[in-house]
């Protein structure tokens, strides 16, 4: 406590004690949701997306003048597909990617409590699962019979996390739970919440959702497959996707085509993936990081200059010491430790600042914790606070040493005389 005391005597210590605090701040606000974005980011998405390619379908005439032959002629074009070089399986799917999906579903289960989730359609005989690599974790259900054997309009698909959050258990086939969808209700004229029963066909391992929807659980619901859906090609192991991408683009005018149908686009995976990213990216928060990161870069500049003043100052007083017997170490011990203590004071300080901003609504900005069983530390507070606080401190002490090392070093190894002489 003396020591503390003897440090804050001192001008340069409370104005470098300041700047701390403010850096502290500006590090919560920037690093908080980089941390979590770049976490979600990086965590494995369930299946492997270099191998996946999507190709979109185009139609030569409107969707109501389709002929009867569409659905052969759909199936005939999935054949040319799946005959390409470096093909290894392909099957008609969503228009988004697995893990981005659109729309909430609400899941109701014991008097009406319920989590959220994200859907994903599959129609019954589709290989999904397998094209996915989705295993299933049901016992006695093998992943290659999980769409047969379900029923459109009646079957879904848990993932891991949803049958957890629901259940508290992977042991779930044959449970049932309710779906709140939307229905006309032709007497009032309007739409209406209705809850539909639904069965649980089995369980498969997690997808991970994009970031703004990681607290979202993923499942599948068995409905009628729709004509005009896109072709999700799974890739032989070893094929680069945009190898391949560019080399159907040659062949989508002239091969690639029947009577009603052509392929109208295709992308990797991977590159949906990163439009995607870039899409829930919003221009406001890029633009509001890049400010903060400026901000911090400034700010930081400015300590280290704090820093090399505030130690060069004190080469008098360091000949002092040695004067009377202190050693070179032990001086240069004391001026890193008091840096250490000055900054996590200044950190501590700036962030129970920041944490009243972070209890009242900082969090639930990006995370609002809607399922009953957290899977992630930014989900729970407590872990999230302490994790982004031991990042930030850490940062922070690095910048500190950086200022303080160098210059400490300099004056511990100066002669006494010219540290006095000064």
């Amino acid at each position: 406590m003396k020591n503390i005391k003897e440090i804050f005597r001192r001008k340069t210590s409370l104005w470098l004690f300041l700047e701390l605090v403010l850096v502290t701040i500006a590090c919560w606000w920037t690093f908080d949701p980089i941390l979590v974005y770049s976490y979600v980011k990086n965590l494995p998405m369930g299946y492997d997306p270099d191998r996946m390619v999507q190709m979109t379908l185009g139609t030569r005439v409107s969707h109501n003048d389709l002929s009867i032959n569409s659905f052969q002629e759909e199936r005939y074009l999935l054949e040319k597909v799946k005959n390409l070089d470096g093909v290894e399986m392909v099957e008609q799917g969503e228009t988004y990617n697995l893990g981005f999906e659109n729309g909430y579903s609400r899941y109701l289960y014991n008097d009406n409590d319920s989590i959220w989730v994200r859907s994903f359609d599959y129609p019954t005989h589709s290989k999904l699962f397998q094209l996915y690599k989705l295993e299933s974790i049901t016992p006695g259900i093998p992943t290659r019979e999980i769409a047969d054997d379900s029923e459109p309009e009646k079957s879904v698909v848990l993932t891991r996390s949803a049958a957890m959050a629901l259940y508290g258990s992977i042991d779930v086939a044959g449970q049932t739970i309710w779906l709140e969808v939307n229905d006309w209700n032709k007497e009032a004229r309007k739409m209406v919440k209705i809850k539909e029963p639904r069965t649980i066909r089995a369980v498969v391992e997690n997808v991970r959702n994009n970031y703004d929807d990681a607290e979202y659980c993923l499942i599948f619901i068995c409905n009628y497959q729709t004509c005009y859906s896109p072709f999700i090609v799974r890739l032989c192991d070893g094929v680069n996707a945009e190898r391949f991408v560019e080399q159907c683009k040659n062949e989508m005018k002239h091969d690639l085509i029947t009577e009603q149908f052509f392929i109208n686009t295709i992308k990797s995976s991977r590159e949906q993936l990163e439009n995607e990213l870039n899409t829930y990216s919003s221009r406001d928060s890029r633009r509001n990081m890049l400010i903060a990161a400026f901000f911090i870069c400034n700010l930081t500049f400015g300590v280290i200059g704090t820093l090399l003043m505030y130690t060069r100052q004190r080469k008098e007083e360091a000949g002092i010491k040695m004067a009377f017997g202190a050693t070179r170490l032990s001086v240069y011990l004391d001026f890193l430790r008091e840096a250490w203590l000055i900054t996590t004071i200044s950190v501590m300080v700036g962030s129970l600042i920041f944490f009243q901003y972070l209890y009242t609504h900082g969090i639930d900005n990006y995370v609002t914790m809607l399922n009953l069983k957290h899977e992630y530390w930014f989900q729970n507070f407590w872990p999230h606070v302490i994790i982004v606080f031991t990042v930030v401190y850490l940062i922070i002490l690095l910048f500190v040493f950086l200022g303080t090392v160098i210059p400490a070093w300099r004056i511990s190894r100066s002669k006494i005389t010219e540290a006095l002489k000064e």
